[in-house]
């Protein structure tokens, strides 16, 4: 398998990062993702797949990053204003629980 990764087509990240992550290996997915956006820095089917990734680990800050990174390149992205005002709302309310302890 390394040896087939190394001469991967355009898109063939992608593929094996959403393949690691079926297999719930998130770290191995985010790789895939961070080598193919490496080569398509506009790719924001990949962008969301790596938001919902972090969301899937749990890791809102950094799933706000994604999709705030989708939302750049295509401001009329329902689903990314959505996630992005959801995640926000998540995060303010962590931070007003933690100042009440």
């Amino acid at each position: 398998l390394l040896k087939m990764e190394q001469g991967l087509p355009a898109g063939g990240h992608k593929l094996l990062g959403d393949l690691h992550r079926g297999l719930n290996d998130y770290a191995q997915a985010l790789d895939h993702y961070f080598q193919e956006l490496a080569r398509n820095k506009g790719d924001t089917d990949l962008l969301r797949a790596m938001a919902e990734t972090y969301e899937e680990m749990k890791d809102l800050p950094q799933a706000l990053v994604q999709w705030q990174r989708l939302l750049d390149l295509d401001p009329q992205n329902r689903d990314a204003k959505n996630k992005t005002r959801l995640i926000k709302r998540k995060l303010e309310s962590k931070q007003r629980s933690a100042k009440r302890r």
